[in-house]
């Protein structure tokens, strides 16, 4: 059972891995674990043959992985900002391109929707002259029926030539 330096078990103090008489620990931070969380780890993961190696050496190899671990991340971080910083004009550009493109895009909007309104209003011109054209050519069938059957009836009516001669020019 793991306990507190001097050798008494307290399984619910709290055991904090580095320390201050470490200098090369002060880039890390201390981590507080309790002594009875380590007990059921171990028991746990005991005979993992990474755990039982870094048990072994002391936690030594573990602080150098963790430092080495800590360096390459500030490299890439600064690798990271220096990408961050090249990149940035060409980020403000490829900013300012694509406002512009959306500022054509509201226009080209603007302009399609008043062209679709102007076009309604032609579908509805066209509508009303055909309807007007279906009327006109309804009154010019109407007008043509009629004819006819006036042309008949003033045909049957009419009288002849001889017969209006015959009527003025005879005594009555």
């Amino acid at each position: 059972m793991l306990g507190s330096p001097g050798g008494d078990p307290t399984p619910s103090s709290p055991f904090v891995f580095g320390g201050e008489d470490d200098e090369e620990d002060d880039e890390l931070e201390d981590v507080e674990v309790e002594i009875d969380t380590v007990e059921e780890d171990l028991l746990l993961h005991g005979r993992d043959e990474l755990i039982v190696k870094a048990l072994a050496s002391g936690g030594d190899e573990l602080r150098q992985y963790a430092r080495q671990i800590e360096g390459d991340l500030r490299v890439v971080e600064r690798e990271s900002i220096g990408d961050y910083v090249q990149e940035s004009e060409n980020l403000a550009n490829l900013h300012m391109q694509i406002r512009g493109c959306d500022d054509i895009l509201g226009s080209m909007e603007t302009s399609l929707g008043t062209f679709q309104r102007e076009l309604g209003k032609v579908s509805r011109e066209i509508k009303g002259l055909q309807e007007r054209a279906t009327g006109l050519s309804v009154r010019a069938a109407n007008r043509t029926h009629v004819e006819a059957g006036l042309s008949s009836y003033i045909d049957g009516a009419a009288v002849s030539p001889q017969l209006i001669h015959a009527v003025t020019e005879s005594e009555v």
